[in-house]
């Protein structure tokens, strides 16, 4: 067995659990609170994968379309999770929370490259 293959699975295992989300993404088909649920989720299990440079890994590694997923679900997401926390903080704070703000998963890279500067 190769080092790259445990891994490997795991970006596999990803893309099965997370792809059946994307067409009720793309329908605008999930509820607010089903957003920040599977939005935080994803994150979660996206955060533990190991960051190999990509040129070390094999052609056919599932690193890409793992990640593309998880931008297609996260960012997706954004918006009706976004909105849903919004509300529920205003239902407890006096009003519209406009300062209330998800950031997408390229807002959260840059964040991450500013860190290491």
């Amino acid at each position: 067995m190769r080092a790259t293959s445990i891994p490997a699975k795991e970006y596999e295992t990803f893309i099965d659990q997370w792809s059946p989300l994307a067409p009720p993404i793309a329908a605008g088909a999930v509820t607010a609170a089903a957003a920040v649920r599977a939005r935080t989720e994803v994150m979660d299990v996206y955060r533990r994968f190991p960051v190999l440079p990509v040129v070390l890994l094999p052609p056919e590694w599932p690193r890409r379309g793992a990640r593309g997923l998880f931008v297609q679900v996260c960012d997706g997401l954004l918006r009706p999770g976004q909105d849903h926390v919004r509300a529920v903080v205003a239902s407890v704070a006096d009003g519209h929370c406009p300062a209330i703000q998800a950031p997408t998963v390229a807002d959260m890279a840059a964040g991450i490259r500013q860190a290491a500067d």
